[in-house]
């Protein structure tokens, strides 16, 4: 297998990963608010509800680091590619440069 081939299956094993990941929040998320809807007196069964509104905190304190994670390496990306096109433009102004003061 080429280089390029794997860097393709190992991306798309990682978005897969992440897919599921985002399915089993959304489907944690949907059970904690039914949950929480079923709940007539939240007090009489309170210990019940603290959990249920606890894992619900943390199922959106995952969901915000993985879109902080997700915009960092986004913008990281971008700045290497940015760099890469610097570097490549910098390259042929350097090789513009010696071609105009090598003598003929």
């Amino acid at each position: 297998m080429a280089k390029s081939e794997l860097l393709v299956l190992a991306r798309a094993t990682a978005n897969l990963k992440r897919q599921k990941q985002k399915e089993e929040r959304k489907k944690v998320l949907s059970i904690c608010v039914t949950k929480l809807q079923n709940i007539q007196d939240p007090e009489s069964v309170l210990c019940k509800s603290v959990l249920i509104n606890n894992t619900l905190r943390n199922i959106q304190l995952e969901y915000r680091e993985a879109q902080r994670k997700a915009k960092f390496k986004r913008d990281r990306d971008n700045e290497e590619s940015g760099n890469e096109a610097e570097s490549e433009a910098k390259k042929r102004c350097f090789i513009f440069q010696i071609k105009e003061n090598v003598p003929d």
